[in-house]
């Protein structure tokens, strides 16, 4: 099991750092519609709707691997009254929320991504770019799923801690 959990973390650390790799090209093309639009006064069509795709990817792709490093928004009120088991307990709860909400995104998103690649989908905000999305739209099925393992490793990371805590107490 502790093999299975190291090979998701790594599946995320991976992903979540080429994802981070995304975010150049979202500040270059940025920098360029700043420049091209005040002191050429040459707005761009394409340059906005490039940005909102890859930060798009960007922030979806990496939602894993903050799963992984524990650097989401949490509200732990309840859990800082509860004793270890509690919190353990509460833990397993919310990744199984989780992980309904990610088999919805993948069961929603495939049927969705898959529909849009048929037609072709295109963007619309009717600009002269008009760049097909289809492929954008495959993104959140798979994020969703990398999010998913990545709740299974945690799920299974805090069962592992319950056996511990029931040898510990023998």
């Amino acid at each position: 099991m502790r093999t299975l959990i190291n090979k998701i973390d790594q599946l995320s650390e991976w992903t979540g750092r080429a994802a981070c790799l995304l975010v150049l090209p979202v500040v270059l093309v940025t920098v360029y519609m700043v420049a091209a639009r005040y002191f050429f006064h040459a707005p761009t069509d394409w340059g906005f709707e490039f940005t909102i795709f890859f930060y798009g990817a960007y922030f979806m792709l990496s939602g894993a691997y903050c799963l992984k490093l524990d650097g989401h928004v949490a509200v732990d009120i309840i859990a800082r009254l509860l004793p270890e088991t509690g919190r353990k307990i509460l833990a397993l709860f919310a990744n199984l929320v989780i992980f309904l909400f990610c088999f919805i995104l993948i069961w929603m998103g495939t049927r969705m991504a898959w529909q849009s690649t048929l037609i072709l989908e295109r963007s619309i905000h009717q600009t002269a770019f008009n760049p097909q999305i289809w492929w954008f739209k495959w993104i959140i099925p798979v994020s969703a799923f990398l999010l998913m393992l990545q709740n299974l490793a945690n799920m299974l990371r805090t069962i592992l801690s319950f056996k511990k805590q029931e040898a510990r107490a023998e």
